[in-house]
């Protein structure tokens, strides 16, 4: 594929930019820039593009070859030595002293290396509890798929499974320079395309779970154009690639046994307007250290358990960025002082030493985490970015079910009612570089920090 001609759309670097339009000569007719984020439409998509990616690869195989090969899926989340890279992708060179085309030197050193991602990082089970595949709740969840969007090539909200373990994933293997950081270089990082078919495979896990697919005909038949293995154009739809049996002809091995009962999508509940009860009043920085935001509280009742007016959602909103510092925040509630001192001392040179993560700090901080954050796309917010792609920028929006966590806080007597302290810390040691590592200007700045009770 890398050695295809330019014109060729099934060459290496072509399939990248069908996902974000980075080169500048295009082949006429080209489907580029077409990738779907923060959108419900985003595993749909990136179905598709898997889908046609794979049956690229396999036809420029020898033919002997083409029916025993299958594209592989990285399921970081199962632990070790899973966690790693996978061994083929860290070896520079074959054993013939060829070039290991699967090898990029633009990653993570460490990760290259062979270190683990953070168990914080690769975490699924957030994104499997959510019962809708969208909602459409101001200062709720928007589900495990995504927002209801019209064509969405921008950040704005995140689904549950592109919050994490998508876009985090994603930052922790590409650092502040790699390929993988950004959407419109990531698919020239050959792991990208494994990291996209484990997230396609935990959409199966969700489904066989009971989570069920909309069934809007807005989602169901909106039309995408892909190249496929003769290099020729045709259009899919979401309602082509629901069920990867019997249209795509694949499936993922140790999948959950799946009963065979397909759910209609659960009615979303009717909630009230929700209330906003905390809001920062300043806009706050984010440099590769971390940062910390103080919202002032309207008290809220004793008890906010259970599905109804009570849950309490976190949002970050109006986020913009020019570069993704390529650091995996971790978001942090009401931390104990020794807890937020010593990380942000520990953080006077730019870098986290070593005992700052310790297992003990890590545990208790762990104790306080409402999710994570990674600015995954945070490119795509920059106004002359935007203005290239003649466009107004957009911010981007994070958003956390934080009920359970204060109902804790509350019961260690941690929960203050008139104050809410959040705190932006990496979820794991910078091992990038000391030109990477200095905190010099911030890169992300987060306009609203606002809590929400309903």
């Amino acid at each position: 594929m890398q050695q295809l001609p330019a014109s060729d759309p099934r060459r290496w670097d072509y399939q990248p930019a069908i996902h974000r339009a980075y080169l500048t000569k295009r082949p006429s007719g080209a489907p580029w820039g077409t990738g779907q984020n923060a959108s419900w439409f985003f595993l749909p998509w990136h179905r598709m593009y898997l889908f046609a990616f794979e049956n690229i690869v396999r036809s420029l195989l020898p033919e002997a070859e083409r029916a025993d090969w299958a594209l592989p899926f990285w399921d970081y989340s199962s632990g070790a030595p899973a966690n790693a890279l996978p061994p083929a992708f860290r070896v520079p060179t074959l054993p013939d002293a060829m070039r290991n085309p699967l090898f990029v030197p633009a990653r993570r050193a460490s990760v290259n290396s062979g270190a683990a991602l953070p168990s914080t990082v690769t975490d699924v089970a957030t994104a499997l509890a959510e019962t809708h595949f969208t909602t459409t709740d101001l200062g709720a969840s928007v589900g495990f798929g995504g927002p209801r969007t019209g064509f969405a090539r921008h950040p704005a909200a995140f689904g549950g499974i592109q919050a994490r373990p998508d876009g985090p994933v994603h930052v922790q293997v590409g650092g502040a320079a790699g390929l993988m950081s950004d959407p419109n270089t990531a698919a020239l990082d050959p792991i990208c395309w494994l990291h996209r078919a484990n997230i396609d495979r935990l959409w199966e896990v969700w489904n066989i779970g009971g989570g069920a697919n909309p069934t809007e005909r807005a989602w169901l038949d909106r039309p995408f154009r892909v190249r496929i293995a003769d290099g020729s154009s045709t259009r899919m739809t979401a309602r082509g690639v629901l069920d990867t049996v019997t249209q795509l002809d694949y499936t993922y091995e140790s999948l959950p046994v799946n009963t065979g009962v397909r759910k209609r999508p659960p009615r979303a509940p009717k909630l009230g307007r929700p209330l906003l009860i905390g809001i920062n009043h300043d806009p706050v920085q984010i440099g590769r250290r971390g940062a910390t935001a103080h919202l002032a509280v309207t008290p809220v009742p004793e008890q906010t358990t259970g599905a109804g007016p009570g849950r309490l959602h976190l949002h970050l909103t109006d986020i913009d960025g020019s570069t993704n510092p390529g650091v995996v925040f971790g978001v942090y509630l009401d931390l104990p002082d020794d807890l937020l001192i010593t990380a942000l001392s520990d953080n006077h040179s730019g870098c986290l030493s070593d005992s700052s993560f310790d297992p003990a700090r890590v545990d208790r901080r762990a104790d306080h985490l409402a999710g994570v954050t990674a600015f995954f796309g945070i490119q795509d917010t920059d106004p002359a970015i935007a203005a290239a792609s003649r466009r107004e920028p957009e911010g981007m929006r994070y958003s956390f079910d934080i009920t359970d966590l204060a109902d804790r806080l509350r019961a260690r007597d941690e929960w203050r009612t008139d104050a809410l302290t959040v705190t932006l810390l990496p979820v794991a040691p910078d091992d990038e570089p000391e030109s990477l590592a200095t905190d010099g200007t911030a890169p992300i700045r987060v306009g609203t920090f606002s809590l929400y009770q309903g």
